[in-house]
């Protein structure tokens, strides 16, 4: 018979860069994403969305917030 294999595998987090300058928003996000468990959030101000990813951490997700508060 065929036994069912329970043995449960990791999966890959994605990765996410999330570009604010407002610090509530920031936490409030970043908290929910790593809740999540299936995430890897990299936090940075707006002013560094202009300069780009570095080359090995390339994001899957990017989420940028133009709002002033």
């Amino acid at each position: 018979m065929n036994a069912i294999n329970t043995k449960v595998l990791p999966t890959r987090r994605k990765q996410v860069a999330l570009f604010s300058s407002d610090p509530q928003f920031k936490r409030d996000v970043a908290t929910r994403l790593d809740a999540l468990a299936i995430y890897d959030v990299q936090v940075s101000e707006t002013a560094d969305f202009l300069k780009g990813p570095p080359a090995d951490t390339r994001p899957g997700i990017v989420i940028l917030d133009l709002g002033n508060g």
